[in-house]
């Protein structure tokens, strides 16, 4: 009998742990804005995704480049070197932690014990109680311009026709791993204005993160 119950609430811990990897989700707001004048830059448009000389040795930089081209790609744009491009995107992230008050309920101990049956199984509880406590969160950003190359050949001066600001806060602190989750909702809105702030979740087995995840194979 007691092997059963191991047994049993084995497999619904196990269930739980499933459930809750298979249920986490990103909430991410972004804002993009166009350049007075500028409507949207159009799909077919030739563009560059630029990276420093001086970060050509950052494999998370070349990584995030090669996944923003991807995304671009999908949405219709042609992927191009500087010498052939119409316009030039660049990028940068970061993350910052910080701490967090939160309520959170507790199990007092108590003399007086209630039972309860679930399933057949003996529950004892006790009271509870609210406390308040401390957490650690962790806020993500990522940043993107597109400048317009014309304007650099003509002027030999860098115009924003387009910018974005997309953060997203949680518990998570691999960068690398919730990037995915901005890049979509920024370079999906590549080249128009939301107009707004736009808040977006995206479930951890999105196809868009699990394909750029893949190297967009």
């Amino acid at each position: 009998m007691r092997n059963r119950i191991i047994r049993r609430v084995a497999v619904l811990v196990m269930g739980l742990a499933i459930a809750g990897c298979a249920g986490k989700s990103y909430r991410v707001s972004v804002n993009t804005i166009c350049a007075p004048g500028i409507e949207t830059i159009p799909q077919g448009s030739h563009v560059h995704v630029w990276v420093d000389d001086v970060d050509r040795n950052d494999l998370l930089k070349l990584e995030i480049a090669s996944k923003i081209e991807c995304i671009l790609v999908d949405s219709g744009y042609v992927v191009s070197d500087f010498v052939g491009a119409d316009y030039v995107v660049a990028f940068g992230y970061g993350i910052g932690s910080r701490e967090e008050a939160y309520t959170k309920t507790v199990k007092e101990p108590t003399d007086e014990v209630g039972q309860g049956f679930v399933e057949n199984f003996l529950i004892s509880y006790g009271s509870h109680k609210q406390v308040e406590s401390v957490r650690t969160v962790n806020d993500r950003w990522l940043w993107a311009e597109a400048y317009d190359v014309g304007e650099w050949l003509d002027n030999e001066e860098f115009t924003v026709v387009w910018s974005s600001e997309t953060t997203s806060t949680g518990s998570s602190a691999d960068l690398r791993h919730v990037l995915n989750y901005l890049l979509i909702p920024t370079f999906e809105r590549f080249g128009v204005s939301t107009g707004q702030a736009e808040e977006v979740t995206l479930g951890g087995g999105d196809e868009r993160a699990q394909r750029i995840l893949s190297g967009c194979q």
